[in-house]
């Protein structure tokens, strides 16, 4: 698969729209559902997806995100080529970064999980931040960046960005208040208040209560991951 990434302006009824579009060129074996999981949409034919320009919460370098995008889609499609050295190297990159930088931030996900010690291969490792730091962070991710760092509105979170550095990271930015209405979520406002400090290869890192990731992985029937979190609360005594 082959993107292109591209600055587009559409005429509306009142105003010009100025657009980052993504569009595909190739796809060959990529099925219409993997693209529409992807968040593309066709229309006649052409695949493409956008995120309004004034939405970018900094300047980014489109020609560098769509090379990076284009190495980094190669792994996005086929996670088997993810191995562990990667995985370890980019959860230490974000540590070592993240300290040097004096970034507050957490992590969440199966990432944490992995960070407790736990047998699992993470999709992407999920790094929950604050608007705050994007000054910060910025320089950090700026020679990484695939999908662009840009602010949200109705959605789970008030901003998001995907790096690659080795491995899937997808920094967000401020969870809403009504993530957790259904009952503390992992990655909502209970579990950024209840942050618990690990560590791992000598880094601190700050994560969710691991009961938190019970629900949302019976929801998944990830029933071996559920039984690993179950085994590791009674060996902790955290029951």
């Amino acid at each position: 698969m082959k993107i292109q990434i591209s600055e587009t302006t559409e005429t509306g009824q009142f105003e010009l729209a100025e657009t980052i579009q993504f569009t595909v060129l190739e796809r060959e074996g990529v099925s219409d559902e993997t693209l529409q999981g992807m968040f593309y949409a066709s229309q006649d034919g052409v695949w493409t997806k956008g995120i309004p320009k004034d939405r970018l919460m900094f300047p980014q370098d489109l020609a560098q995100m769509e090379r990076n995008h284009n190495a980094f889609i190669e792994t996005e499609l086929c996670q088997e080529k993810r191995i562990p050295a990667d995985l370890e190297a980019a959860l230490e990159w974000v540590c070592a970064e993240c300290q040097r930088r004096g970034v507050r931030w957490w992590l969440t996900g199966s990432g944490a999980l992995y960070a407790r010690g736990l047998a699992v291969k993470p999709h992407d490792l999920d790094v929950m931040t604050f608007k705050s730091e994007i000054e910060k962070i910025r320089p950090m991710v700026a020679p990484y960046i695939v999908e662009p760092f840009h602010h949200v509105t109705g959605w789970v979170v008030k901003g998001f960005g995907v790096v690659d550095y080795r491995y899937r990271l997808d920094f967000a930015f401020e969870p809403e208040e009504w993530v957790d209405g259904q009952g503390p979520a992992d990655f909502g406002p209970y579990a950024q208040a209840h942050l618990e400090p690990i560590v791992w290869r000598g880094y601190e890192i700050l994560v969710p209560p691991i009961a938190l990731h019970i629900a949302p992985n019976e929801e998944r029937g990830r029933h071996e991951r559920v039984a690993q979190i179950h085994e590791y609360l009674h060996s902790a005594n955290l029951r």
